[in-house]
């Protein structure tokens, strides 16, 4: 478990207090943004020459004007998949 230190004033002393810190929640993507990822690997998959699946055919068509596939995420979600993988 995790502490930080905090600092009270009380009586005008200084006490340092060791509290503990709760467990952070674990990271969720939402809906928005696993469907800009979805989208960009459609197109990554496109860009790179390969065959287009029926199935990639099908979600591209269902994504095409959805309002929530915005340029600005999917251009993060591709620069995401291409970034390297660290194991820190």
């Amino acid at each position: 478990m995790d502490y930080f230190f905090c600092y009270i004033i009380d009586n005008f002393q200084l006490l340092k207090e060791l509290i503990p810190m709760p467990a952070p929640a674990p990271y969720k993507p939402g809906p928005i943004w696993r469907k800009n990822r979805l989208v960009a690997r459609i197109l990554m998959r496109k860009q790179s020459g390969k065959k287009m699946r029926d199935r990639d055919i099908l979600l591209a068509r269902h994504f095409q004007n959805d309002p929530e596939i915005l340029e600005r995420l999917l251009d993060q979600a591709i620069h995401s998949l291409k970034a390297p993988i660290s194991h820190d």
